[in-house]
């Protein structure tokens, strides 16, 4: 999770800084490609640890949940499409893990067995009452 945030995202911001609000600039075109080289670099470990696998620890986590999210930031340049491995993993984070827990949060769509034992108290659920 540290490496998505301390890692990959700051080069991936410099290159959005670089590409909105610099592109302006006479040094602008000389500083782009050396922006996306250590863009490349810094995606090759996680494509080297994601391999063919389909989540990077096993199971989705909390971990793919934020390396996608920084991921995503790439769509617009395209350069998540040169590691293929990467582009099918956001495509696949964005589907959701076919067992995903995240259904569990529609109480509709919760199946029966997955339902607390007892109804959830009116008053826990009912938020009108409360300031925030």
């Amino acid at each position: 999770m540290f490496a998505a945030l301390n890692t990959v995202e700051p080069p991936i911001l410099d290159l959005a800084t670089a590409r909105l609000f610099e592109r302006d600039k006479p040094w602008s075109q000389e500083r782009l490609p050396l922006v996306e080289d250590r863009v490349r670099e810094r995606l090759k470990p996680p494509s080297a640890r994601l391999g063919g696998a389909d989540w990077l620890d096993g199971g989705f986590s909390a971990g793919d949940l934020m390396i996608v999210s920084v991921l995503l930031r790439l769509r617009a340049s395209g350069m998540l499409d040169e590691y293929p491995n990467l582009a099918a993993y956001v495509a696949a984070a964005k589907r959701g893990p076919p067992t995903s827990g995240l259904s569990t949060l529609n109480w509709r769509s919760t199946p029966a067995s997955h339902r607390p034992a007892e109804p959830i108290p009116r008053h826990c659920r009912d938020r009108s009452h409360r300031p925030f």
